[in-house]
């Protein structure tokens, strides 16, 4: 999927309220946990894909500390200057981005002890393909790590008819633009296709009833989509009703004692033959 796409899709990352950030926000404790169960290490350095808004880099920095580096890549030149931006802020010396399509060749050799990168395959027409491409630059015994989301998670028990109704949203928007929402389970599947090993899985979510963060991710996870909501033809704005979308889950939760889980999240890792 292309750039311009993409941000059309989830916002542009210096967005406080575009998808890519909220989601970030929600999922960090679940990449760190993966980090440090099967993740970086001091020393390492580190090849990140599909940076955005910087999150998974930086995180992948911290790990492996200052006498490691992360490059981290991704195709809006925005979004590097606003990830940059945010390694300064955080004064992590040992992290860069670079501006470039990780469909296209890239700039190194076979120089990086890890591969990592969140929720950037499902936008990629051929994942596999492009895995086994971004291989050519990781050292033997190298540590190839994902997380991947399953949207079909994200569902409300008992029903609550507005949660259906915008994860339904979420799920058409992703469809329409190509998108595999349902990525994260396929996942094995891929890693073998690139020629790896079995990968190692988890998987992680979140769930909550009336009170918890749940309704507020859902509701401004749809507020950075509504453009894309409108333009498809999926929903009015009268029809989604923005501002009052989070108090609305809340209170059909309430009615119903019920619950809602948001996109699992879907982590393999694996290491390159030594």
């Amino acid at each position: 999927m292309g750039e311009q796409t993409a941000d059309y899709v989830i916002g542009h990352p210096e967005s406080e309220l575009s998808s890519a950030g909220i989601i970030s926000s929600a999922f960090r404790t679940f990449t760190r946990d993966l980090f440090a169960e099967a993740g970086p290490q001091e020393g390492m350095n580190v090849l990140e894909i599909g940076s955005g808004s910087g999150e998974v880099a930086l995180l992948a920095a911290e790990f492996a500390g200052p006498s490691g580096t992360v490059v981290g890549i991704e195709q809006s030149a925005g979004a590097v200057e606003h990830a940059t931006r945010q390694s300064a802020v955080r004064g992590l010396n040992n992290v860069k981005f670079v501006e470039a399509d990780i469909e296209e060749d890239l700039p190194f050799g076979r120089e990086f002890d890890a591969l990592v990168g969140r929720i950037v395959l499902m936008f990629l027409p051929s994942p596999a393909v492009t895995l086994r491409r971004l291989l050519r630059h990781i050292k033997p015994g190298g540590l190839v790590v994902f997380q991947e989301p399953d949207m079909s998670g994200a569902k409300s028990v008992p029903t609550a008819p507005t949660v259906e109704k915008a994860a339904g949203w979420m799920r058409d928007i992703f469809r329409a633009t190509g998108a595999d929402s349902e990525l994260g389970p396929k996942l094995h599947g891929i890693f073998k296709a690139a020629g790896l090993p079995d990968p190692q899985m988890r998987i992680d979510g979140l769930i909550d009833g009336s009170e918890g963060v749940g309704p507020l991710l859902l509701a401004e996870t749809i507020r950075a989509m509504l453009p894309a909501i409108e333009q498809m033809g999926l929903a009015t704005a009268a029809e989604v009703s923005i501002d009052t979308l989070e108090d609305r889950i809340r209170a059909e939760l309430a009615t119903v004692d019920g619950t809602m889980s948001s996109p699992l999240l879907i982590s393999a890792w694996t290491r390159l033959p030594g």
